[in-house]
């Protein structure tokens, strides 16, 4: 397989469950050894000690030591050499803006799912990273947190950071990718620009009903119209009448 991320993007990798999204993700990363192929990051070779610095990763599921959350942030940042000054100010912002700074004295198996979420989230920018890699990271964040975050995420794509998302969540992330990967089988079967973002979901989940690459990438270039989908039976009559109905509404929305 073969794709790009643009620099300043931020691209969503979706699949089903197998696909191949965390293989990809752990080739990046150096956590995975592959046999053939090249991975570049910032045109540096992953397999080169330098390009981790120029990562930053956010995994789905996080194996805490038994330490406080203030302890293993300080670890993590030690191990981007992050100095002292930055460490605080950091730990300071983002504890207060994702309500969890009364909590960093805190085991962490002693925290809810969603305090630990946003512990691993915190130790994510840290590093002034180029490549943000983030898998699930709304996973068991309340709807404000989740605002937060892609705000942050806002503030990274300012600064011309490049991020990589991978998500079942596709209402979620289709407001704010703008370049998706589509895996499937172990294949990309789509690299491109998100120009249709509104109805994502219900895209994806046609290909997955019949399996049409075209259809799906002619409409994931098609900022209007469903009648692809009803023609080539990917939706029925009472499908395509809601997708259009939605579809008015969020044109008449974005006039008023």
């Amino acid at each position: 397989m073969s794709f790009d991320i643009p620099h300043g993007s931020l691209t969503v990798l979706i699949g089903e469950n197998g696909a191949g999204k965390s293989t990809i993700i752990k080739s990046i990363i150096g956590l995975y050894t592959y046999n053939s192929g090249k991975i570049f990051i910032d045109g540096i070779k992953a397999t080169d000690i330098k390009s981790h610095f120029k990562l930053s990763y956010i995994p789905e599921k996080e194996n805490f030591p038994n330490v406080s959350a203030s302890i293993f942030l300080k670890e993590m940042a030690n191990l981007y050499n992050v100095d002292n000054k930055t460490f605080q100010q950091k730990t300071n912002y983002f504890s207060r803006l994702f309500e969890i700074d009364k909590k960093l004295n805190l085991r962490l198996p002693k925290m809810s799912s969603g305090q630990r979420k946003k512990i691993m989230i915190m130790q994510g920018f840290y590093n002034d990273a180029v490549l943000y890699i983030m898998d699930e990271p709304t996973e068991n964040l309340d709807p404000q947190n989740r605002q937060v975050f892609y705000d942050e995420l806002a503030k990274l794509k300012k600064q011309n950071k490049t991020i990589l998302i991978s998500t079942h969540n596709l209402d979620e992330i289709a407001k704010h990718a703008d370049h998706i990967v589509v895996v499937d089988h172990g294949k990309i079967i789509h690299s491109g620009e998100i120009k249709n973002s509104n109805y994502l979901s219900e895209m994806y989940y046609s290909f997955k009903k019949t399996g049409n690459v075209d259809v799906f990438k002619k409409e994931m270039n098609n900022s209007s119209r469903f009648e692809h989908l009803l023609q080539n039976n990917l939706i029925n009559e009472d499908e395509y009448k809601v997708l259009m109905k939605n579809f008015k509404n969020t044109k008449n929305t974005t006039k008023k």
